[in-house]
């Protein structure tokens, strides 16, 4: 995920308070705790990430649809203070590689 905003990718949570203390944007592996997939639908959240744009730890929620090789949808983040709330659009795309012979 890439905040829109800044262009700086979610990070994992920081060792301490403030910002992760590095002066270059650096790309951690964020954790989907859960996904389900029922009937073309998707539905899942994520661990605890580092929300560069509201400086806080969030954590997301988010609903999509299968079809063929794309998934999208949308997401709700949520600072642990539930108040601070940001949603979006997300899609994947699967580019099938062409068969060698």
């Amino acid at each position: 995920m890439m905040s829109d905003r800044y262009g700086w990718p979610y990070v994992g949570i920081p060792p301490g308070p403030g910002m992760p203390p590095s002066s270059e944007p650096r790309t951690d592996l964020l954790t989907v705790r859960f996904v389900q997939a029922n009937r073309g639908m998707i539905s899942g959240t994520m661990d605890a990430y580092w929300d560069p744009d509201r400086r806080c730890r969030a954590s997301a929620l988010f609903l999509g649809s299968v079809d063929a090789d794309v998934i999208k949808g949308t997401f709700t983040s949520m600072c642990e203070d539930q108040f601070r709330r940001s949603t979006g659009r997300w899609k994947v795309e699967r580019k099938r590689q062409p068969l060698e012979r």
